[in-house]
């Protein structure tokens, strides 16, 4: 009996949470979200190219310490996060399209 309730419980949220998404998705919130992460995605990308190029200059030379392998990851993470954010920008454009051609 209480794996039926847990199933109904589940099925009910589940249908519950289908209709939040199939009304968060409209226009007025998806293309904002949109516009925030690749504004945020993009300025994380221009941050760290600005970072690497201050570095790599001959003046910055004598300022530069090793970094940690710790602070090394993290900026590697930043990276790779920023350009996966791109891409799923670009997928949910594109099935936005193919799904909903007249929105």
């Amino acid at each position: 009996m209480p794996e039926l309730l847990i199933g109904i419980g589940a099925f009910t949220a589940a249908s519950g949470a289908l209709k939040l998404a199939d009304r968060v998705h409209i226009g007025a919130v998806r293309i904002p979200m949109m516009i925030f992460a690749l504004a945020g995605s993009l300025l994380n990308l221009v941050v760290l190219w600005q970072v690497w190029r201050l570095q790599r200059r001959p003046a910055a030379a004598w300022r530069l310490q090793p970094q940690s392998k710790r602070k090394k990851a993290s900026v590697w993470l930043q990276f790779t996060l920023s350009i996966i954010t791109l891409f799923l920008l670009a997928a949910e454009f594109v099935a936005h399209r193919i799904l909903f051609p007249g929105r």
